[in-house]
């Protein structure tokens, strides 16, 4: 009995810690992001919204394939426009994956990515680099804006020297 409830527990914290992880992914990228958002038919795990971009994120632990394949026709019932199933299991992804490509209309297929947790920011990379950059006027300039991750060691080095110019060029004004 008590072990049941510590491994309740346990897959509890993992699937709150995978939305928040998913949340700070999102949040970054200038998605409004929900956990457990609120549809029709029940929750979605994490929803996200940017401009017309919906996004629903189930994220799967130890429920059943058939539970997580009637999430995934509820959320394309609700009308998002991509509907990632998460998990860590890659065995669990591939189970979940055969059986909704086999019971959800082909139509749907597109719409639909099995991830692992690591993969989650490059979809949503993807996602935010189709959108065209944004130009705003910023002290008479127009600045171009757009998001483009660099995971390299030489970002680092790049902001590093960006700093040093910065506070080069304003200690020559004084």
């Amino acid at each position: 009995m008590f072990l049941k409830q510590e491994e309740k527990q346990d897959s509890l914290r993992k699937h709150c810690s995978l939305q928040n992880f998913i949340k700070t992914i999102a949040l970054q990228r200038g998605f409004k992001t929900i956990i457990e958002e609120k549809i029709k038919e029940g929750f979605v795990d994490v929803g996200l919204r940017k401009n017309k971009v919906r996004i629903a994120i189930e994220i799967s632990d130890k429920n059943t394939k058939m539970y997580e394949v009637k999430n995934i026709k509820k959320s394309i019932k609700e009308g998002f426009i991509m509907i990632y199933m998460v998990s860590e299991s890659d065995i669990h992804l591939k189970n979940i994956k055969e059986l909704a490509l086999k019971t959800i209309d082909k139509k749907h297929h597109k719409i639909l990515y099995f991830l692992k947790p690591n993969q989650v920011a490059d979809e949503l990379n993807k996602v935010v680099t189709k959108e065209k950059p944004k130009t705003r006027r910023i002290l008479g300039y127009r600045v171009q804006t757009n998001f483009e991750e660099d995971t390299s060691y030489s970002t680092l080095k790049k902001e590093d020297e960006i700093a040093k110019l910065i506070l080069s060029s304003i200690r020559k004004k004084k």
